[in-house]
């Protein structure tokens, strides 16, 4: 193979120079320390002229460790490649949406630059939790066009196109499971059965009955506190009625149904976010990463062993 010269020569020089790799270094952590004080609006990263030497930098790197350190050049330089294709196979940033809400979730945000793009999922996106996992579905209606289940714990699974990891489970704003317990009016001292129920919900309470929640309301006028409005029917009849979370006792006096029910707690649904994007997990880039440090760690414990010497 003929040495390079020319014009390649000269880039050849220009890249392996350790000046150029410091240059580069240099004029990258001038750029983030602008964007601190900018934020993200105008921010230097968004531009060519800080765009231009991330670019160049892996490719500097290379030719200075290919000239100057040939004996750790071959598996540093397959790192930086691994690691450079695992960027690429893991697509672009991240997406983020949140499963719970009012809403159905159909559309992820994800931020670029200094805006929030949206990014249709194709489908609508429900998630069901399990032990220590949460149960995802993607699909249009009826129709389930994928399903998957994720741990609490971080790790993407594939979804679909997509591959969806949970960042974070938090409390919901909104009041929208009322836990319930009742028992028979005429025994008092049977054990209270319990259930959560969500607005539009109901359950079976034997005998042909049927209580449903209706709607919750976080403060009943303002100052008699949680309280949900249930509809009870049963073979003879029909009730609907309010019960409160401070007030248990009332549906045992007011009540006309043949069980009494109990208002326990108002809960707002645990809302989902999660992380999602089309390109596979950062596992190749990361295995480049630690090949390229496994190499430079190397090269310090024979630097010592050499000065020793």
């Amino acid at each position: 193979m003929k040495a390079p010269s020319g014009i390649w020569l000269s880039t050849w020089r220009m890249l392996s120079h350790p000046n150029t790799t410091w240059g580069l270094l240099m004029l990258l952590g001038v750029g983030a320390a602008a964007g601190i004080a900018t934020g993200p609006q105008g921010h230097p990263a968004l531009g060519v002229a800080m765009q231009l030497p991330a670019l160049l930098l892996p490719f500097a790197i290379t030719a200075w460790a290919l000239t100057a350190h040939g004996h750790a050049a071959a598996p540093w330089s397959t790192g930086l490649l691994v690691a450079l294709v695992g960027a690429a196979l893991a697509g672009g940033t991240e997406a983020v949406v949140v499963v719970g809400g009012p809403a159905p979730a159909e559309t992820a945000t994800r931020v670029e630059g200094a805006r929030l793009l949206p990014v249709h999922l194709g489908g609508q996106l429900t998630a069901r939790g399990v032990a220590g996992a949460v149960e995802l579905t993607l699909g249009v209606g009826t129709t389930t066009q994928a399903e998957a289940t994720a741990s609490a714990d971080g790790r993407a699974v594939k979804l679909g196109p997509w591959w969806a990891r949970v960042a974070d489970i938090r409390p919901g704003d909104d009041a929208t499971v009322a836990r319930l317990s009742w028992r028979p009016r005429e025994t008092p001292d049977a054990p209270p059965q319990r259930v959560a129920l969500r607005v539009g919900g109901g359950t079976s309470v034997g005998d042909g009955a049927r209580v449903s929640l209706r709607r919750i309301a976080r403060d009943y006028g303002g100052s008699l506190g949680p309280a949900a409005e249930l509809d009870v029917t049963w073979p003879q009849g029909r009730e609907r009625a309010w019960v409160f979370v401070d007030h248990p006792g009332l549906d045992v006096h007011a009540g006309t149904s043949p069980w009494v029910f109990e208002l326990v707690a108002v809960e707002g649904e645990p809302r989902l976010e999660l992380g999602v994007r089309r390109g596979a997990p950062a596992y190749v880039a990361m295995a480049g990463w630690g090949l390229m440090a496994l190499v430079l760690l190397v090269g310090v414990f024979l630097r010592r062993g050499e000065v020793r010497a």
